[in-house]
């Protein structure tokens, strides 16, 4: 089925998303077998707007963006209750609830706490269910900071980094990717949870679907490419069963080798 979504988060369907993705798609990022993995900064700011516009105004009283249900894919995060060492901890793409917010409760000793999103003051102050609003997340004192991943200038590593359902609104998942690394500590633990596409159905995947608010869209073949450097304490994948079965979501506890 075609499926066109646009930026103001109306959704089209057959005949109509054809006509639609004839002239609006995103064929100009395609490559062939890594899929969609860097778009320019027009079309990531069309993903922002849709994104702010879906927690602000269309979901104004949610209160979990599948928090709950990713923590469940990572086997409630219990692989954390084996870690005795305080840690500096940093979750990347938080959005308005934070996945930090399940994960604490898993950490005995933690020493820093910070939260990294593009529109992270929007949910601050405009969400009334968002999380941190006093500046605490589990009663632990928070950093906030407001910049995308690409575009911010890490000046501290971290034990743990995390990182769940984001990879889809960036603009550049090579840079994302190094950064990552650069910011582990040594044996550093990376908690990631995404989409990617099967690799038959990467080249054909403009051609039935546009959804303004997620741009990138990332092979199978090169997200296992992106994590060779990591030894996988946890992985679990899950075959989406809808969207003409083109998706696989993927959740995986990590050390960095």
């Amino acid at each position: 089925m075609n499926i066109f979504i646009d930026k103001e988060t109306n959704m089209f369907f057959g005949d109509e998303a054809k006509n639609r993705l004839e002239t609006t798609n995103d064929k100009i990022f395609l490559n062939d077998i890594d899929g969609i993995i860097k778009v320019d900064e027009k079309r990531w700011k069309e993903a922002q707007y849709f994104e702010r516009k879906i927690w602000i105004e269309c979901i104004k009283d949610g209160y979990d963006d599948r928090n709950q249900e990713h923590m469940i894919c990572f086997n409630n995060y219990d692989y954390l209750n084996s870690i005795d060492e305080k840690v500096d901890i940093i979750e990347l793409g938080c959005g308005p609830f934070t996945n930090l917010r399940l994960i604490l409760n898993k950490i005995r000793n933690v020493n820093t706490v910070e939260l990294l999103d593009p529109l992270i003051m929007d949910y601050f102050h405009h969400h009334k269910n968002c999380t941190y609003k006093d500046g605490k997340l589990n009663g632990y004192n928070i950093h906030v900071i407001s910049s995308s991943i690409e575009h911010y200038d890490f000046t501290k590593k971290y034990d743990i980094v995390v990182m769940v359902n984001v990879l889809e609104h960036c603009f550049d998942i090579d840079l994302i990717f190094k950064k990552i690394k650069d910011i582990l500590k040594p044996n550093g633990i990376f908690i990631f949870g995404d989409s990617c596409i099967k690799d038959e159905i990467i080249q054909d995947l403009p051609n039935f679907l546009f959804d303004s608010g997620h741009p990138i869209r990332i092979s199978n073949k090169k997200l296992e490419y992106y994590l060779e450097d990591y030894d996988r304490l946890l992985f679990n994948e899950y075959y989406d069963l809808h969207d003409q079965n083109w998706r696989i979501d993927k959740y995986y506890i990590l050390k960095l080798k």
